[in-house]
């Protein structure tokens, strides 16, 4: 119900809209307004990568290196190294502790046949461990869901030598995999969105100004009143542009929130949706 109320004021408006303004000025309206929307699209791709490589990046590594050497300190990451002591005895020569095994320069790996599945299988188990205890930690400090391990599941198909220099530093390398594949992508969507308004803003200043000069149109005899008769014919067909809009992005949310009562009973939502 609350939908179609909306759509319904949305129509009233865009004909109201259309009649006062004209087939003219509305026409150019909706031109600008595409136009203003696909170069305000533009810039702000352009620059929320410039703002996040340059702003945002930087203060991001040091809350991702702050969070890895608190890791380091806790009693759960000494759990995992004590714990894969003798899991591990098979790689190293004598009884070592983690560190040695993730040691660029290992020389008692040097030795190992590092294509064997049992010690694949190993660096697998190290891999895993290392990277479901980080990640949980990072959850629980920043409230970001770490649930879907795909962030970091290119780590195993990496050849067993490529693994032992993952394992060198593997909180860094996975700070530096959470920062690319989590962070990165949802807060340069985040600043692209907040720039996108902002340019839009800008580019229908300079638009409007331009479309203060045709409303002569409709002061004129005859020509006037057509004008103004089309313009509210156009400004319905802009109304279900804006209404179709509306419920595909209302639907992509309740996508995400899964709760889709808002459509219950809704006219306009059944008839954009299943159309």
């Amino acid at each position: 119900m609350l939908v179609d109320i909306a759509a319904l004021l949305i129509l009233v408006l865009c004909l109201v809209w259309g009649y006062k303004n004209g087939l003219v000025r509305s026409l150019l309206a909706i031109i600008l307004t595409a136009a203003a929307v696909m170069l305000a699209t533009w810039l702000s791709d352009i620059t929320s990568v410039l703002v996040y490589d340059k702003l945002i990046e930087p203060e991001i590594t040091k809350t991702m290196v702050n969070l890895t050497s608190e890791y380091r300190q806790t009693s759960e990451y000494q759990g995992i190294l004590d714990g894969l002591n003798d899991e591990n005895s098979e790689l190293t020569d004598n009884e070592t502790e983690f560190d040695a095994i993730s040691s660029s320069d290992n020389k008692s790996l040097q030795n190992k046949d590092l294509t064997n599945s049992e010690i694949s299988g190993t660096l697998d188990s190290v891999i895993n461990n290392m990277s479901t205890g980080f990640a949980s930690y990072i959850s629980e400090k920043t409230g970001i869901s770490t649930a879907d391990t795909s962030w970091y599941s290119d780590v195993y198909t990496l050849d067993n030598t490529e693994k032992l220099e993952f394992l060198a530093n593997p909180l860094e390398h996975l700070s530096e995999i959470f920062t690319k594949e989590i962070i990165k992508p949802v807060l340069t969507r985040l600043s692209a969105s907040i720039l996108f308004f902002v340019f839009l803003t800008l580019i229908w200043v300079v638009f409007s100004i331009i479309l203060k000069t045709t409303g002569v149109i409709n002061k004129l005899p005859l020509i006037g009143t057509a004008n103004k008769i089309l313009g509210a014919l156009l400004g319905l067909f802009f109304a279900a542009i804006i209404i179709y809009v509306m419920i595909m992005l209302m639907d992509l949310i309740f996508t995400f929130t899964g709760d889709n009562s808002l459509f219950d009973g809704s006219f306009s939502a059944d008839y954009f949706l299943n159309n």
